[in-house]
């Protein structure tokens, strides 16, 4: 594949040519190799933290079942899944609350909320 560029500069044509194949297998690699080394950090840094959940993602590459829901149901079975959502443990770890009880007395959890709570 070729590019053709006509200028017409001082009353002369210039005709430019370049070949774009190399250019793109160039730029294809250039952006393989980004991606490469962007998962390969995100792995390290994954796996070097300190996460109650860090064995739920293994590969950010491979989406997990359920993705394809609709976002609103992805985040609260994901807000479920890692115990991180809306209860008063959370907002009280959060700043957003002094109170970390449920109205049954008991620590506020996701999990107590879907487990334990009448």
């Amino acid at each position: 594949m070729y590019i053709t560029v006509i200028n017409d500069v001082h009353g002369k044509s210039v005709l430019y040519e370049m070949h774009l194949l190399p250019l793109a297998l160039s730029l294809a690699q250039h952006d393989m190799a980004r991606r490469h080394d962007v998962t390969c950090r995100w792995r390290k840094d994954w796996q070097s933290a300190t996460v109650v959940n860090s064995t739920l993602v293994v590969d950010p590459t491979i989406q997990l079942p359920g993705f394809d829901l609709h976002r609103r149901q992805w985040s609260l079975l994901n807000h479920f899944l890692t115990g991180q959502g809306h209860c008063n443990a959370c907002h009280k770890k959060w700043g957003f609350t002094n109170n970390e009880l449920c109205d049954c007395a008991e620590i506020q959890t996701m999990l107590h909320i879907v487990n334990s709570c009448p």
